[in-house]
């Protein structure tokens, strides 16, 4: 689990935290982040999430000196597919 923490006087929580969750909670696809639940106290709203480990795509690029031209297509592939399941919920 990932938990994401937001200090309450950074946003207007009553209007920007509540629309965030049901945006994440919508993103049910592969491609996404899954969003478990948000707790709240006085000063702070912590985002539960998915724990994703492994880097970054840049990364991965950095660490092995490039990447293939096969590889570089299946990342692009994953990003596409992400960014229309975004496109079909109106989110981008």
């Amino acid at each position: 689990v990932a938990v994401k923490i937001t200090a309450s006087e950074m946003v207007d929580c009553q209007t920007l935290i509540p629309r965030e969750v049901q945006a994440m909670q919508l993103l049910n696809h592969p491609g996404c982040i899954e969003h478990y639940k948000v707790y709240y106290d006085n000063f702070r709203t912590f985002h539960t999430m998915e724990l994703l480990q492994g880097g970054t795509v840049m990364d991965r690029i950095l660490e092995t000196r490039g990447i293939s031209e096969e590889d570089a297509g299946s990342i692009v592939e994953h990003i596409l597919d992400a960014l229309h399941h975004l496109h079909s919920q109106n989110m981008v």
